[in-house]
């Protein structure tokens, strides 16, 4: 490692912890990352959680930019799964919904509230408990913005 890279190390990082340079949805890597689930019910969250996996490693940003990002994104996921559903509903059966199928819309709609809520609880989990933006590579890319 270059001595100008130590110089700018940034305070309180070791610099003997090893760069994230891996995408590992939700979850810390290792044995712990398999007890977090990557999904809420239906929802697929792995893609929010790989995009906060790469804005840890991206130089200039911040722990509480990147947990506010997953957050929106996981509410994202909840969204366009159950606004999904409900779209294909409205479809198969046009403007005069039977009885069921209204029931079964504001069904979905709640479980897009509940969904939306589970996402606030585990951002902020991630925000409480999670590790701290990647301090190698965002010193690394301070001292040499092209790098990856």
């Amino acid at each position: 490692m270059c001595q100008s890279t130590l110089d700018n190390w940034p305070s309180g990082c070791s610099k003997l912890k090893r760069p994230f340079l891996q995408l590992n949805g939700c979850g810390p890597q290792g044995i712990l990352g398999g007890l977090i689930p990557d999904n809420y019910g239906p929802v697929g969250w792995t893609g929010a959680c790989n995009t906060h996996d790469r804005c840890y490693g991206t130089y200039g940003q911040t722990k509480s930019n990147c947990d506010v990002g997953l957050i929106n994104d996981l509410k994202a996921a909840c969204n366009r799964y159950y606004r999904g559903q409900i779209g294909l509903l409205e479809y198969k059966f046009g403007p005069d919904l039977p009885l069921d199928v209204q029931d079964e819309i504001g069904r979905l709609e709640g479980e897009t509230l509940v969904c939306d809520t589970r996402a606030d609880v585990y951002g902020d989990a991630v925000h409480s408990l999670g590790g701290q933006c990647v301090c190698k590579r965002t010193a690394i890319r301070k001292m040499h913005p092209g790098t990856r």
